[in-house]
């Protein structure tokens, strides 16, 4: 049986606060199982990880949650966001984010640039990672969340093909226990 290389929930957990709540005033926590299907198919980033073992952090949420986290990136009011700087602060947040997990595991190569993603991306993978994935949500911040997910999970190009409808089935019901 494999067991996962990431820290535990709480760890993370608390690795992103300390960054998150610095730059965007926002603390993350562990999120329950029935909360993770939430917001999955809004505004969603992706950065992948590698070294002995490949870790994807994805970044997902809903455009309130983005607004919020702008907002508070550039110190100004949600009317006077574009699109552009909601995706440039969820990216620079997933960036931290990805820098923190990388310190913690001893990763040495240089991550890569944060990609859109889509429930299709995620469903792609179909692999064992998600079992071991490790969820967090915003607490306070609309419905942001954060998957650090082993490289079991994903694939790691974006360009890859559409899942055959039953693997997209099989994420949906992993990532949404009580979906039919």
């Amino acid at each position: 049986m494999t067991t996962t290389v990431l820290p535990d929930e709480a760890t993370i957990a608390q690795m992103v606060s300390n960054v998150s709540e610095v730059m965007f005033g926002v603390k993350f926590v562990r999120s329950d199982g029935l909360t993770r299907g939430e917001s999955i198919c809004g505004r969603m980033f992706r950065l992948h990880l590698q070294g002995v073992r490949d870790v994807n952090v994805i970044a997902s949420s809903d455009r309130a949650g983005c607004q919020a986290l702008a907002s508070a990136f550039y110190s100004c009011p949600s009317h006077a966001l574009t699109d552009t700087m909601l995706d440039n602060a969820i990216s620079e947040l997933l960036k931290m984010v990805a820098l923190q997990i990388q310190n913690a595991m001893g990763i040495d190569k240089a991550p890569g640039s944060p990609r859109r993603a889509t429930l299709a991306d995620l469903a792609t993978g179909g692999g064992e990672g998600w079992k071991d994935a490790v969820l967090l949500r915003s607490d306070g911040l609309g419905d942001l969340k954060l998957w650090v997910v082993d490289g079991r999970g994903l694939p790691t190009n974006s360009g890859a093909a559409q899942p055959p409808r039953g693997r997209l089935r099989g994420l949906l019901q992993r990532l949404l226990p009580h979906w039919p």
